[in-house]
């Protein structure tokens, strides 16, 4: 079984801090094809099972919130499920 965690919008695919604009800024178009090949990679190598551990928010170092939502990929894994 093959467990993948922290799937959240700004864990995975991971976002940075900017500190000009006080937000999340999405990823470099590069960054974000590397991250999902990443998950890819980690989705296809299960032998008989994966958990996908995601949520909607994830708290940060300091005890805020970031409310991105749940990790894209695992978004598009279950809508190709539900079809």
């Amino acid at each position: 079984m093959t467990i993948l965690p922290g799937l959240i919008e700004g864990i995975m695919p991971r976002r940075v801090w900017s500190k000009p604009l006080r937000r999340y800024p999405e990823p470099a178009p590069d960054q974000l094809e590397q991250d999902r090949r990443l998950f890819y990679v980690g989705l296809t190598r299960a032998k008989d099972a994966v958990v996908l551990i995601h949520g909607t928010y994830w708290e940060t170092d300091w005890g805020t919130r970031n409310t991105l939502g749940t990790c894209r990929f695992v978004l598009d894994v279950l809508r190709h499920l539900a079809v």
